[in-house]
Formats: C-alpha cells, sequence, structure tokens
C-alpha cells in the first residue's frame, strides 16, 4: 500500500504504514491490498464465548515504564502503550541500530509508527507534561543493576503492539489487548521473501530493487544498491526488522540464512550478556514443541524435538 486507506485514513496524525494496523483496516475488504491471509479476530465473539479472540500484544510487548522512570512516567494508558508488562522486549538493535544515520530517515521510525517521545505523567515530575529524555528514563536510578534491569523494561512503543483508541474499554477491558484482525501474511514479507531468493541466485541487483519497493513506500531518504548485498545478508536482515518487527519468527529467519550466521547475529545483538557468552547453535537450533500440539496430533504420535524429552 502506498496510499493512505482504511478506516482511519482521514486521520492527519497517520501515514500509510500505520493505516497497515488499525482496526478495520488489515483486510484486503478494507482496501488493503497488500493483506494476503488475515487471521480474523473479532471482538462481539470475544465477549460472547471465544475468550481467545484477541491480540493480547500490549501486556505481552508492552513496555512497563518503573524503577528508574516511575517518577516521570507511570499506569497503564494510552499515554504508555497500554498495560505492558514486558514478556518480551526489543534489543537495542531494534529500538536504535537499524535506525541509525543514513538508515534514520524512514516513515517506520516515525512517532506515530514507533513512538519514541512520551511526556511525564507524575504531577510531581519536572519533566510533567513534556518529553522526557531517554537517558533520564534508562538511569533514573543511582543503581547500576536497577538501572540496567531498567533498560530492558524502559523501549519505544510500535503501532503494531498497541493504540490510542483501545475497544472494549467502556466494557471493563484493561487496554491488554488489540482487537483487529492480524497478518498471517503480509505482502511486504513476500516481497522480501523474493529479494532473499533473487541474492541467493547471484542477482544483487534484483534484490536491492526488491528491497527499495519497501522503502519507496516507507519514504526512506536513502536508497539500497547492489553494494549494500552483503553475502552474510545484513540488508536483508536488516530490512525485515525494520518491516516486520513483531510479525515475522525471528528465529526461524535466522535458521534459514544457513551457517553461523543466526548464532552470530544473535551474539552480536543480544541484550544480556549471559546470551552472548553461552549460546550455541548445538542447543539452540530447536525449540521444543508445545505439549498441547504433540497430544492434539492423536491419530499419529509426534515425537518432542531431541534435547527437550522428559
Amino acid at each position: 500500500m502506498t496510499t493512505r486507506f482504511g478506516s482511519r485514513r482521514t486521520e492527519a496524525q497517520g501515514n500509510v504504514y500505520w493505516d497497515l494496523f488499525q482496526e478495520n483496516s488489515v483486510n484486503y475488504q478494507d482496501g488493503n491490498k497488500e493483506c494476503v491471509w488475515a487471521i480474523q479476530i473479532d471482538y462481539a465473539a470475544y465477549k460472547a464465548e471465544d475468550g481467545k479472540s484477541k491480540l493480547p500484544y500490549s501486556r505481552t510487548y508492552g513496555p512497563v515504564f518503573r524503577d528508574g522512570a516511575k517518577d516521570h512516567l507511570t499506569g497503564t494508558g494510552v499515554d504508555v502503550g497500554g498495560r505492558g508488562v514486558s514478556f518480551m522486549m526489543p534489543t537495542m538493535y531494534t529500538r536504535d541500530d537499524i535506525y541509525n544515520g543514513q538508515w534514520s530517515g524512514d516513515m517506520r521510525n516515525t512517532d506515530i509508527v514507533f513512538r519514541r517521545v512520551f511526556k511525564g505523567n507524575v504531577a510531581t515530575s519536572p519533566y510533567f507534561g513534556v518529553a522526557i529524555p531517554w537517558d533520564v528514563m534508562y538511569y533514573g536510578s543511582a543503581d547500576a543493576t536497577t538501572n540496567m534491569n531498567n533498560r530492558s523494561l524502559c523501549y519505544p512503543v510500535s503501532c503494531k503492539i498497541a493504540t490510542d483508541k483501545y475497544t472494549g474499554v467502556a466494557d471493563g477491558e484493561n487496554m491488554s489487548n488489540l482487537f483487529r484482525d492480524d497478518y498471517f501474511i503480509r505482502l511486504s514479507e513476500t516481497i522480501l521473501l523474493r529479494a532473499e531468493a533473487k541474492q541467493r541466485a547471484g542477482d544483487k541487483p534484483g534484490a536491492a530493487a526488491d528491497i527499495n519497493l519497501l522503502r519507496t513506500r516507507a519514504q526512506c531518504t536513502y536508497m539500497v544498491s547492489a553494494a549494500d548485498m552483503d553475502d552474510n545478508f545484513n540488508m536483508i536482515l536488516d530490512e525485515r526488522a525494520r518491516e516486520l518487527v513483531y510479525e515475522e519468527c525471528r528465529w526461524n529467519t535466522l535458521l534459514r540464512m544457513g551457517g553461523t550466521i543466526a548464532v552470530d547475529r544473535i551474539r552480536k545483538y543480544a541484550y544480556w550478556p549471559e546470551a552472548k557468552a553461552t549460546l550455541t547453535f548445538n542447543y539452540y537450533n530447536l525449540w521444543p514443541i508445545p505439549q498441547t500440539v504433540i497430544d492434539t496430533n492423536k491419530d499419529e504420535p509426534l515425537e518432542q524435538n531431541e534435547g527437550w524429552k522428559r
């Protein structure tokens, strides 16, 4: 999609990338030509009988402004991205590194898409009503360990995991969940897969051209060339992070790259030093199969992956 569309297309604050992740804007029938396959979420069904018809993204992925940040920013409202508990947090690579330098001019890095500006909401804070500097949120404690932990909890909020218009609040919902349909396959990932296939076939100019389809839509100030298409697929992996954060299964993507790319990149970009020091491909190339999946496969035994058998 290259022009505004969907249920909130007339609102001046948005842009076409933001439109992709608004309620009543995901399906092809909503005018979204980028949707290849959508998972249907229905709030009425959720209330009536299907408690799983929801996207618990704000709770699962949302930041927690506490410890060093609690004196300036707190609560569970739209101004902090909903009721986040940060079960899964983005690395500094996803937050900042992929937008450094020439990569900063990008619609996907605008505040409406990836919100980096938070105004203090604690009345006693010197930043009440004004933007809080990130170093204050990160390093607001006198204790170094607290600050290290706090940096893992405070981070920008993607429009994919939060909204400024939560459905169900009037019914008692608490801003943990989104009730929009969700992408299972989006055209942008298909284009990135084609770019990857072209690079593997030796067509780096073609791979760059495919990536630039996305970068043109995102109104990026820098367009890539064949020279950017390195043999370790860093360019493609960076662009996938910019385009598909919170959408792709990153581990699957990294494994597909082959060689030691998965482990090398995790060691390089992991947030916690333990992962950098201990990660090996032998131990982490397979995850356990959920027991519910094994139990559901009743007609044919499904063996648990090696290393995870009880």
